[in-house]
């Protein structure tokens, strides 16, 4: 199983951590780089096949804003688009964290089945997201 998770503490701080297990041309390894810094404040990290997570990070790039909701809209609908096709319909999950427009933590998660989450910081408590591609 290959995970990432995510940690808003206290709406101050941002944590996010992989392992780096992935699958490459049918091998699993453990040497990947899952997390990938899409701005200043803001970071994509992805589970399952690797190939497809990095081929979608490279897409994603220039819809890169801290508007989170705009954010959000733009890639579910490339999300949609860019797996449509049969041949790319793999193992993937990604997360999208950092700080948006108003200076607050946020974490959105997606997997290829349509699954989707928006977690925003809390002054009052630490929230946290485990993304898998399970």
């Amino acid at each position: 199983m290959s995970i990432v998770i995510s940690v808003i503490e206290k709406n101050r701080k941002l944590y996010i951590a992989s392992d780096k297990r992935g699958i490459k041309k049918g091998v699993a390894r453990d040497g990947y780089q899952k997390i990938h810094r899409l701005s200043e404040d803001l970071y994509f990290g992805m589970t399952g096949i690797y190939e497809a997570g990095l081929e979608f990070f490279n897409f994603i790039k220039k819809y890169a804003t801290n508007d989170k909701y705009r954010l959000i809209n733009n890639i579910n609908k490339s999300f949609d688009s860019f797996f449509e096709v049969g041949a790319k319909q793999e193992k993937l999950a990604i997360v999208i964290a950092g700080r948006d427009n108003n200076g607050d933590f946020f974490i959105w998660q997606r997997n290829i089945q349509g699954k989707d989450s928006l977690l925003e910081g809390s002054t009052k408590k630490i929230d946290f997201a485990i993304s898998a591609s399970r």
